[in-house]
């Protein structure tokens, strides 16, 4: 099988994958994925922070197919949640940009 038939043929596999998860109502598992050309399709990342407002925001993303992780690594995505009881504490982010 060459390249091209072997992306098609993963294309499909996706948009069933799709197709089935809107039928059954449940969350878009390649939402927070890229598709890489050598390795394929792979999560995102993201670091919260170690509040307890993550905790609900780590389900949504890995629902949607993301992966959280513990320390920020060059190629994840910060994100603060919205702390209702504090103001935000940028300590507790890595340098770089940070959404909300």
């Amino acid at each position: 099988m060459d390249d091209e038939e072997q992306a098609q043929e993963q294309l499909e596999d996706e948009q069933e994958l799709e197709e089935q998860n809107e039928a059954q109502g449940a969350a878009n598992p390649l939402l927070f994925t890229r598709h890489l050309d050598v390795v394929g399709r792979v999560p995102m990342l993201f670091y919260l922070p170690d509040v307890k407002e993550s905790a609900e925001l780590k389900k949504k993303i890995e629902a949607y197919g993301g992966r959280v992780v513990d320390q920020h690594q060059c190629d994840c995505i910060q994100i603060m949640p919205s702390m209702k009881e504090a103001t935000a504490d940028f300590n507790l982010f890595y340098q770089g940009p940070i959404y909300d």
